[in-house]
């Protein structure tokens, strides 16, 4: 009931009036809490932001920067559902509890058995899209805001074709998204905080460093490109009326590579994080992606190493899974399903890594 009152107070704050019916849960949500909330003004999505993640100290300046560039997609025709705003804020916050409102979309998430060779197509037509919007052309950045941006400095960045300046006379550079996880160190304390954990990772320990130095590798040798990426964009952020899109969760937009996220969303629509790799499916994708991108020339198998890029998420709920980055014991349990789902992740694409690039360059490119 507790909850029901705070809920009610996070309405009024926002000038949405009462609640006409209990707000209900909604699943899905791995990292922040949803509810479906019926209001006098209308029906909404409430997010609750999970508040371990917004005491990070970069927190706060990678959501600002996903509203903005929310804000670019919608004036770009890109289909989303964005955050409402209050007072020319999105992100609001009572009693120290950010949360975003959404208008409530009654459109489907399709199940992994649901998903056929169109919404591949169109899911690789849409992401293309938005990797081919103009963010550097035209725009000026000071050496700051090209720091704050990207995070750290490494090698001149090309917007859509071009290499870009900043006024002060210098290249712009981008972050690189690397992973340097302690696996070791993970594993030894899972030994006393999270036996059942520390047993499945050690079990994986020298499949996880092997991975994540392909990984590294891989985000080296890609080409040194930049545009806005979605960050999210798997099928569980995709509502669909017919096959009609739109995108949801976007707390992840932000600048990147094209061509890893288009890699990794492939192998993310096609199957391979539910075990059932589905070629065709894949090939739909990467084949509409790079005809609506325009070219892509990258090289498939060193580019394939970012298909490890569930080691991220692993590492974050390990963290959770030991009581060191979670709110309390449903979120330390929810921790340790996902991290066990994306360790048996990162080993079913490793058995199938080679088979893919294979037919990838023998099929879906000539």
């Amino acid at each position: 009931m507790e909850l029901v009152v705070f809920l009610q107070e996070i309405v009024q704050q926002f000038g949405l009036g009462e609640l006409t019916a209990l707000p209900q849960r909604v699943s899905g949500g791995y990292m922040h809490r949803m509810y479906k909330v019926e209001t006098l003004a209308g029906v909404y999505a409430l997010k609750l932001l999970n508040p371990v993640i917004m005491k990070r100290p970069d927190a706060m300046k990678n959501f600002r920067r996903a509203e903005k560039l929310e804000r670019i997609l919608q004036e770009n025709g890109i289909p989303v559902i964005p955050a409402l705003e209050k007072d020319g804020l999105k992100m609001q916050c009572l009693n120290g509890q950010y949360y975003y409102f959404f208008n409530w979309c009654d459109g489907s998430v399709m199940e992994w058995h649901e998903i056929d060779l169109l919404h591949c197509k169109t899911a690789g037509n849409l992401l293309a899209k938005i990797h081919r919007i103009p963010c550097g052309e035209g725009r000026t950045y000071s050496n700051q805001e090209v720091r704050e941006t990207f995070g750290y400095d490494k090698g001149p960045v090309v917007w859509n074709g071009q290499e870009s300046v900043n006024r002060e006379g210098g290249a712009f550079y981008g972050k690189e998204g690397m992973i340097y996880e302690d696996w070791d160190g993970y594993i030894e304390l899972a030994a006393e905080a999270c036996p059942e954990m520390e047993r499945e990772l050690a079990e994986s320990r020298n499949l996880l460093w092997q991975a994540q130095r392909e990984y590294n590798a891989a985000v080296k040798s890609a080409p040194n490109v930049r545009c806005v990426c979605n960050g999210d964009m798997d099928s569980k952020n995709v509502l669909w009326k017919g096959y009609e899109p739109y995108v949801i969760d976007l707390e992840c937009l932000d600048y990147g590579n094209p061509f890893t996220e288009m890699f990794q969303l492939a192998l993310n629509w096609s199957g391979a994080a539910v075990f059932e790799f589905e070629y065709a499916h894949f090939a739909w994708f990467i084949r509409e992606y790079c005809q609506v991108y325009g070219e892509v020339s990258v090289d498939w198998k060193a580019l394939s190493g970012v298909g490890y890029y569930w080691l991220d998420w692993l590492a974050y709920n390990v963290r959770r899974s030991l009581g060191i980055e979670c709110c309390d014991e449903e979120e330390r349990r929810l921790g340790i399903r996902e991290a066990q789902k994306t360790l048996r992740r990162i080993r079913y694409y490793a058995s199938i890594r080679e088979e893919v690039i294979d037919w990838l360059v023998r099929v879906v490119l000539h």
